[in-house]
């Protein structure tokens, strides 16, 4: 995922469906961001009609990033959700995307 030039914006969707109740998601993210570059993670239960944010920040998102933990809009006790990694370039020499995603999601 990368967007096309300076000050563009892409998206990605992903619809979960899962055979029991989430208890938590961990992500493991490989981004390639700098400067003020912004990366952002949310969750939504109504195909993105409300979106919660889990990560919203300018520079390299931490390593893991886990949801459901602690309190606050999570993944805990659904089934079903859609989850949206979002990349906004703001510099022209400087590269923004995301190489990589590991989903983990745990269930009971």
């Amino acid at each position: 995922m990368r967007p096309t030039g300076a000050r563009k914006h892409c998206e990605v969707w992903w619809h979960i469906k899962l055979p029991y109740l989430a208890t938590y998601l961990r992500m493991n993210l490989a981004a390639d961001v700098g400067g003020g570059d912004l990366v952002g993670l949310s969750i939504s239960e109504d195909a993105g009609y409300t979106r919660h944010p889990i990560y919203w920040q300018a520079g390299m998102p931490p390593t893991v990033l886990e949801n459901g933990l602690a309190e606050g809009p999570s993944v805990r006790g659904l089934r079903e959700f859609w989850l949206r990694m979002t990349c906004q370039r703001n510099r022209p020499t400087l590269r923004c995307g995301c190489a990589g995603c590991k989903l983990r999601l745990v269930i009971n």
